[in-house]
């Protein structure tokens, strides 16, 4: 069999990436790929006039490339690629990540012998910067992760890790629009009332840390949490209150953790707080937070990012 796969880049704010993105699809070993970019920049902007020249460079019927009438949100981007696939499968590949070339073709054998219950397949990954990896990280485990999404201790790692089923997508209806952040978390939760995933134990993608043109604001992060907590109150109860309480300590020490990234303390320390009063903070998680307090408090931050960005990727305080 030689099903078709279609590979959706959404793109916002970063051209001088994209071009690399789309070059690791073309590279792929599996040959049967459609390519759908959708650029989700705003119409007046200096990236789409960038990102429309970028796009003349590929004179191939198989890529599409579509575009936004405005700024939609990178959910929307997703679901606009989703609505126009042909392939029997699907991935969404972050316009700054790339593609070993082997990675479509050991997923597609994977679903191809699948049964039904089988909604798609993920990989490992690896963090780069300046071109060096900075950290390995793989699935934990096949199966149906939902419990694991909620405590944060399985996860994707990238949008672009996972093959989908694109019947399985479209029969969960894509992802929802309203997350701005969040929305692998919030499809995957969906994702796994209907589905189980299979991993590749190997590193078949690597994601750039070096552009982070597109990092969220910590508010943005708060809201997006607390929609999505709100949302799947439900199913979260449905696994008990100590796992209700352990998922609501996980969020705050999650929150923590990107507050100190962006340099606001006074909100890591408010949320490191909460989740104290449910559970005492580890002695690993103690000093995790003290790494990243040191860190939000000096200058020099890019710099510091890339000399112990590999210090900083390894030590977390859960296992993603």
């Amino acid at each position: 069999m030689n099903n078709l796969v279609t590979v959706v880049i959404p793109t916002y704010k970063r051209p001088n990436q994209l071009k690399r993105a789309i070059d690791s699809c073309l590279s792929q070993t599996y040959s049967n790929v459609e390519i759908i970019v959708v650029d989700d920049n705003s119409p007046e902007t200096e990236y789409r006039k960038t990102t429309k020249e970028i796009m003349r460079l590929y004179n191939n019927e198989n890529i599409k490339y579509i575009q936004h009438d405005k700024n939609r949100n990178g959910s929307a981007a997703r679901n606009t690629g989703l609505a126009n696939a042909n392939g029997k499968y699907i991935t969404f590949v972050d316009d700054d990540d790339i593609l070993y070339q082997e990675k479509l073709a050991k997923q597609v054998t994977i679903l191809d012998h699948s049964d039904i219950q089988i909604g798609g397949v993920t990989c490992g990954y690896e963090y780069l910067r300046n071109d060096v990896r900075c950290k390995v990280n793989y699935p934990i485990k096949s199966g149906n992760m939902q419990k694991d999404i909620f405590l944060i201790e399985w996860a994707t790692g990238s949008s672009s890790a996972p093959l989908y089923k694109t019947e399985a997508m479209r029969r969960i209806n894509g992802y929802d629009e309203n997350f701005t952040r969040l929305q692998d978390w919030e499809m995957l939760i969906r994702f796994f009332e209907l589905y189980s995933m299979e991993m590749i134990d190997e590193v078949l993608i690597a994601v750039d840390k070096d552009d982070r043109q597109n990092e969220y604001n910590i508010q943005r992060i708060i809201d997006m949490d607390r929609l999505y907590i709100d949302k799947y109150k439900d199913i979260i109860h449905r696994y008990g209150s100590e796992y209700a309480d352990e998922v609501t300590r996980t969020q705050h020490l999650f929150i923590a953790v990107k507050a100190y990234k962006v340099g606001k303390p006074n909100i890591a320390l408010n949320y490191t707080s909460k989740a104290s009063a449910i559970k005492s903070l580890t002695l690993k998680e103690r000093s995790v937070f003290l790494l990243y307090m040191i860190y939000s408090i000096l200058p020099f931050k890019v710099f510091l990012s890339n000399v112990f960005g590999k210090i900083i990727e390894h030590i977390k305080f859960k296992k993603i």
